[in-house]
């Protein structure tokens, strides 16, 4: 099944951000800047940071 294309964008983008600064470095908000989505949107697909 494939992911939802909002749900790919998400998780490719906190990936990269992981990569570079860390898990600590990075907060929901900075995803949903990057992504130009809301939080919901992130807790929605993931459910928490941890479903990330």
């Amino acid at each position: 099944m494939d992911r939802h294309p909002t749900a790919q964008k998400i998780l490719d983008e906190a990936v990269r951000m992981i990569d570079e600064r860390g898990e600590a470095g990075v907060r929901i908000q900075d995803i949903q800047d990057a992504c130009d989505v809301t939080a919901p949107s992130i807790y929605h697909f993931f459910g928490n940071r941890d479903g990330l």
